[in-house]
């Protein structure tokens, strides 16, 4: 079996949900959201989702390099 697609999408808000006073900690968090998705040539699928408090794009680049 071998992987036949790969799809890796980032999943963000348009507008901020929290002030970086809300946050617990001084790093800023944007909650962004990764989510990869396999496909097999047997027709097998696989979802991963993640946080990527981050930055999902960065995330995903690298996810991509890979």
């Amino acid at each position: 079996m071998k992987i036949s697609d790969i799809e890796i999408r980032l999943c963000k808000p348009r507008e901020p949900v929290m002030t970086d006073s809300e946050l617990r900690d001084t790093q800023k968090s944007d909650l962004h959201f990764l989510i990869i998705k396999l496909k097999t040539d047997a027709g097998i699928d696989g979802v991963s989702m993640g946080f990527a408090g981050m930055g999902a794009e960065m995330a995903g680049n690298v996810a991509a390099s890979l």
